[in-house]
């Protein structure tokens, strides 16, 4: 029955080599948009350490909000069209913020009436960055455990697949924190870097998409004889922790076959 359940599970698995290479590009454009929104807000804030502080603490804080969210929210689509659907929602929330933080200047300048400067004006600017990250910051957070659960559907999936998932995560976001501080910023501007890691989260999106109608057209499982009708429950339960660049650990169950 072990062998027959494992089987199954694995006709539905989508192969393992385009998922690990989702997490490694996945990764890589995290840190593109890290590296350039803290130059962009250096230049707003007028300090580099505010800056990155502000970036860093969005990231960290929103990933684990989209991490903790994706493992309690129901899912009904398919892991890997979710997976797609997140990227494309990264692209287009990353390209609206970067366009948006042409504003900042301005609605610093208008607060600057308001608000006394030092810790008072600084607290205002961490915070309006805080917020302005979250969601893509969350929709980051989201796509490691969305990964998880497209490739890791038993137990021994987890042994299997988990650590090259989170592995292959952190050297992309170790590749894009290097690519975009040595060459993409030099060769494309911060606009250009960004529009780099939207392209790279669509490309991904568009790969994870085909790959998941692939998944949904192949044929069914043959049904079993007649007297010997079984189904099967598999309850896969992420408990993740997101952190720089897409860097999560998650930990799944499975319940075993049940008889109807």
């Amino acid at each position: 029955m072990a062998d027959r359940t494992e089987a199954q599970h694995t006709s539905h698995r989508p192969p393992a080599t385009p998922i690990y290479a989702f997490a490694f590009a996945s990764g890589g454009a995290a840190l593109v948009y890290e590296v350039a929104w803290t130059k962009m807000l250096a230049l707003t804030f007028g300090r580099t350490t505010l800056a990155a502080s502000a970036v860093l603490a969005a990231f960290m804080g929103g990933m684990g909000i989209g991490a903790w969210l994706y493992a309690r929210v129901r899912r009904r689509a398919p892991p890997l069209a979710t997976y797609a659907a997140l990227e494309i929602g990264i692209a287009v929330s990353t390209a609206f913020l970067t366009a948006g933080f042409s504003f900042l200047p301005g609605i610093f300048a208008a607060a600057s009436t308001l608000v006394p400067t030092g810790l008072p004006m600084n607290l205002l600017r961490v915070g309006l960055v805080l917020v302005l990250l979250l969601l893509p910051a969350a929709l980051m957070g989201a796509t490691f455990p969305a990964l998880c659960t497209a490739l890791i559907q038993t137990r021994e999936g987890v042994g299997r697949h988990l650590g090259p998932i989170y592995g292959l995560n952190t050297l992309g976001a170790a590749f894009g924190a290097l690519l975009a501080g040595f060459v993409l910023v030099e060769a494309l501007g911060l606009r250009g870097s960004v529009l780099f890691a939207n392209a790279t989260n669509g490309l991904i999106a568009w790969q994870a998409w085909r790959l998941a109608r692939q998944g949904s057209s192949r044929p069914a499982e043959a049904a079993p004889r007649a007297g010997h009708k079984r189904g099967r429950s598999i309850v896969l339960g992420h408990a993740c922790l997101a952190g720089r660049g897409g860097e999560s650990n998650c930990q799944a169950s499975r319940t075993g076959e049940t008889a109807l």
